[in-house]
C-alpha cells in the first residue's frame, strides 16, 4: 500500500510540473495557475463554441473558454519591423524590441471576413492590442485564426450592438487579460448610439510587480451627432476608473467621428490627452475621425510615440483595394510595459453609467 501511494504522489508530482511547465507562458503568480484551472474544468462561466472568442457573462466575469492548446512562441519577434530596440533602464532581462506595447483602434469592413484577411492580418499583427469597431463576428474569428497561423498567439473578447460587432483582440504573447475580465458598459439613459466594451490588461514582458496595467475602452460615437456624445465622455472616463478595479490608466480607443479640434474641450474639463493631433486617420486621408485618448498625467507609460498607418501607401494598394479593407487607416500609440507609479484609487464615477451590469 505504502509503495502504491508513493507510486501515486510521484504521478501526480510529474504531472502537476509538466502542466505547470506547458502553461508558463501563462503563470505569473499563483492566483493565475487557479484561475487557469478554474478554466479549464469548467468551473467559472459558460461555453463559448468559438474556440478564440472569450465568453462574458452577465457581471463580466468570464473564463477562456475550450481551445486549442497555447504553445510557447515568446521567442518569436511580436511585431513586422516597426519596434526600435531601445533598451529600458529597468530593463531586468527584457529582450530589446520588447519594453513598449503598441495599442491600436481599427474601423474594419464587414466584407473581410470573405476577402482581403491576409493584409488585415498583416496590419495588426503590428500591434499588440486592437480595438475593432464596425466588424462582423465571423470576421473577427477568421482575423484571429490568420494571425494564429503564422505564429502568434491571439485572443478576442467581443460584442454586438446596433447590428454591428465590437471587439479587442490582443496577443497572449505580450499582454494579458488581467484577472480574465471584460465587460459592457451598462448605459442605462443611452446616453451612447454604441455601449463601450471594456477589458482589463497587463503587459506580459515585465515581472508582474512592475508590469504596466491598463483598462482599454473601445468606443465608436454617434457619427451623427458626436458632440452630444463627446460631452458625456470625461464621466464615461471617470466611470470606467471607478469600475471595481479601480485602474488610473484608462485608455479610450476608437471612432471619435471627430477631428482633435472638436475634442478640444476633454484636455480643459477633465485632463485627457488625445495621441492623434493634426494627423488624417481616414483611408482616403483628408479627415480626422478616429483617436486613442488617456489621462496625460496619470499614464505616463505613454513613450510619445503614436500616429496612423497608411496601409494603401505600404502595400501600394489602389484606392478601391484599400477600401475593401477600411475607409479608416489604423490609429496606435505606444506605452512603456513597466509601471509608471502605484495606481491611485479612482475619483467618484457619474451615477448614470453602471459598469457591473
Amino acid at each position: 500500500m505504502k509503495r502504491f501511494l508513493r507510486t501515486l504522489i510521484l504521478s501526480l508530482v510529474i504531472i502537476g510540473g509538466g502542466w505547470l511547465l506547458y502553461h508558463r507562458h501563462q503563470i505569473n503568480s499563483f492566483s493565475d495557475a487557479y484561475r487557469l484551472v478554474q478554466s479549464q474544468l469548467g468551473l467559472d462561466a459558460r461555453e463559448t463554441n468559438n474556440p478564440f472568442a472569450l465568453a462574458g457573462t452577465s457581471n463580466f466575469y468570464q473564463r477562456r473558454p475550450n481551445s486549442p492548446s497555447l504553445r510557447d512562441y515568446s521567442a518569436i519577434p511580436i511585431r513586422s519591423g516597426l519596434q526600435d530596440s531601445r533598451m529600458d533602464s529597468r530593463s531586468n532581462g527584457v529582450p530589446a524590441g520588447h519594453e513598449t506595447i503598441r495599442i491600436a483602434s481599427f474601423k474594419l469592413e464587414p466584407s473581410n471576413a470573405t476577402g482581403n484577411l491576409s493584409l488585415t492580418a498583416d496590419i495588426c499583427a503590428s500591434y499588440d492590442v486592437v480595438a475593432i469597431q464596425n466588424s462582423s463576428s465571423l470576421s473577427i474569428s477568421r482575423l484571429v485564426q490568420e494571425l494564429n497561423a503564422r505564429g502568434l498567439d491571439f485572443r478576442f473578447a467581443d460584442q454586438t450592438g446596433s447590428n454591428q460587432q465590437f471587439a479587442i483582440i490582443f496577443n497572449q504573447q505580450s499582454v494579458m487579460l488581467e484577472q480574465q475580465h471584460w465587460y459592457t458598459v451598462n448605459d442605462p439613459e443611452d446616453l451612447f448610439l454604441h455601449d463601450p466594451l471594456v477589458a482589463w490588461f497587463r503587459a506580459r514582458n515585465a515581472p508582474p510587480q512592475l508590469a504596466f496595467t491598463f483598462t482599454l475602452a473601445n468606443l465608436q460615437l454617434n457619427p451623427k451627432g458626436p458632440d452630444q456624445e463627446i460631452a458625456w465622455l470625461g464621466e464615461l472616463f471617470r466611470s470606467i476608473r471607478n469600475d471595481s478595479r479601480n485602474e488610473d490608466d484608462i485608455i479610450l480607443a476608437g471612432d471619435f467621428s471627430s477631428s482633435d479640434a472638436q475634442l478640444q474641450a476633454l484636455p480643459s474639463t477633465v485632463g485627457l490627452k488625445m495621441a492623434i493631433v493634426d494627423t488624417a486617420t481616414n483611408t482616403r486621408n483628408d479627415a480626422q475621425l478616429d483617436n486613442i485618448i488617456f489621462d496625460d498625467k496619470g499614464t505616463v507609460e505613454f513613450t510619445g510615440e503614436c500616429g496612423n498607418f497608411d496601409f494603401m501607401k505600404r502595400f501600394n494598394l489602389t484606392l478601391v483595394e484599400a477600401l475593401s479593407i477600411s475607409n479608416r487607416m489604423p490609429v496606435w500609440a505606444e506605452f512603456s510595459v513597466f509601471e509608471g507609479h502605484s495606481p491611485g484609487r479612482a475619483e467618484e464615477g457619474y451615477e448614470g453609467f453602471n459598469v457591473n451590469r
